[in-house]
């Protein structure tokens, strides 16, 4: 998003947005990162997190500006 914010006046967002879209992370096989994320990601859906997250920017209300990444 830094690349963005400081080259704002050489590009153009196009398109959708992808906040209906389904993320995901990849993990090279047998990488020995996969357990301890999944679980991370577990205990953020298992005390409401994952919804706070969801709520303050995957939803329409979420606004950003190219001034708001510059940083």
């Amino acid at each position: 998003l830094g690349y963005v914010g400081v080259n704002a006046d050489e590009l153009k967002l196009v398109g959708d947005s992808l906040s209906s879209d389904q993320l995901g992370f990849i993990f090279p096989k047998g990488s020995d990162l996969v357990e301890p994320v999944n679980m991370a990601l577990d205990e953020l859906k298992a005390n409401g997190a994952m919804d706070e997250l969801a709520q303050k920017y995957f939803t329409d209300a979420f606004k950003i500006t190219y001034d708001d990444i510059k940083q």
